[in-house]
């Protein structure tokens, strides 16, 4: 066993043990009030059991210069650079431009970034001044493209956030050459910070420990404070989250990845290669047999997908 396996390994055992202290306190708490201040007190107390781990969120500028991204983990999945290197690619939900401006100057890629937000595009040709890169407003659901021109497409944990994810994989074939590749990860709902709300919510899996209205009241109740005071202006002013299934800054589709793996062949895409973060189920792979296991220690999941040749 490698050094960064065992790492792995005792960091999720660490999360589990936590969560599942949480999680009884919760049901005792719960047990004697449902309400939100009591959800809100079992939030808090997992701010202080678990670390916080988002970025920094301040403005647009200090979260790019906050992330050091790297194909490494594409390049290992694939088994070369061959899917980027030299390559038009598709660069889908690029959001600020941080992997477009990456697979020009380390791949030599012909780039189109294209994100559903204005202001990440406008902010994206601002800051990194790439002539290599071209920006695209529009969604996934409805690529401005012609059928089979583009030899890659690159999409970086953005599938989740996408609610019509079925029509958004069709564009994404329809565009692709034969043979083209589709490399793409996913953090889905199960994942342990799958509910993407980790700016104020440390806790992982916290959608089965409180409800998930209480879980955005928090969260917009405290983006609202720090926005008052100047801070996380990454996100637009007065954004409140209700529910996460909902067009808004957070926007999950809740898939889980069987759901999502029946998606894509049902697109036609064949499922060329594809890992998982989560260490625990490479060390004890018979847990997968039990769904809970499966379901909630899976990880990210990376794909290598591929357009089938023509006959």
């Amino acid at each position: 066993m490698n050094y960064c396996l065992f790492r792995d390994i005792l960091y999720e055992t660490v999360i589990t043990l936590k969560w599942l202290v949480i999680k009884c306190v919760s049901n005792i708490i719960l047990s004697i009030s449902k309400t939100y201040q009591s959800e809100k007190l079992i939030i808090r107390l997992g701010n202080i059991i678990f670390k916080n781990t988002h970025s920094d969120l301040d403005s647009y500028e200090s979260y790019v210069k906050n992330i050091n991204p790297s194909l490494k983990l594409f390049n290992d999945l694939f088994g070369s650079d061959e899917w980027c290197n030299g390559k038009k690619i598709l660069d889908l939900g690029s959001g600020l431009g941080l992997w477009s401006d990456l697979l020009v100057k380390h791949a030599n890629a012909d780039v189109i970034a294209l994100d559903l937000g204005f202001s990440q595009c406008k902010f994206a040709k601002k800051y990194w001044h790439n002539n290599n890169v071209l920006l695209v407003n529009g969604a996934a659901e409805n690529l401005p493209f012609k059928v089979s021109s583009i030899e890659t497409v690159f999409s970086h944990t953005v599938f989740e956030h996408i609610l019509n994810v079925q029509s958004a994989l069709k564009n994404v074939y329809y565009i692709l050459k034969p043979d083209g590749i589709f490399v793409l990860n996913f953090h889905f709902i199960n994942h342990y910070m799958g509910h993407h709300l980790n700016l104020y919510v440390n806790m992982p899996w916290a959608t089965w420990v409180v409800s998930e209205e209480s879980l955005c009241k928090y969260f917009s109740e405290r983006l609202k404070t720090d926005q008052e005071n100047g801070k996380i202006l990454y996100y637009p002013k007065g954004s409140i989250v209700k529910m996460l299934k909902e067009k808004n800054i957070i926007q999950l589709n809740k898939l889980n990845y069987k759901q999502f793996e029946v998606m894509i062949t049902n697109c036609g895409f064949e499922i060329e290669k594809r890992n998982t973060s989560g260490a625990l189920l490479k060390l004890l792979p018979f847990l997968k047999s039990v769904f809970w296991f499966d379901t909630f220690l899976t990880g990210t999941v990376n794909y290598i997908l591929r357009k089938a040749m023509c006959h």
